[in-house]
């Protein structure tokens, strides 16, 4: 496993989730209570699909299991 490569990705899902997900959350509008935590979940479940499909497979290049 490379190290570095694994947390530069986690500090980009990080920020995807905590500040850019809620950031675009507000300037949608949304039509709710807390605009944030509708972002802060979008942004989660955005982060979650990026790992699946490419965080994986450049932090453990294709090794298996953990």
């Amino acid at each position: 496993m490379n190290d570095k490569v694994f947390y530069q990705i986690m500090l980009f899902y990080a920020v995807l989730t905590f500040f850019v997900g809620p950031k675009v959350s507000k300037m949608l509008k949304l039509d709710s209570k807390d605009p944030c935590m509708v972002g802060m979940v979008l942004g989660f479940i955005v982060s979650i699909i990026l790992w699946k499909q490419f965080g994986y497979n450049m932090v453990y290049k294709g090794k298996s299991g953990y």
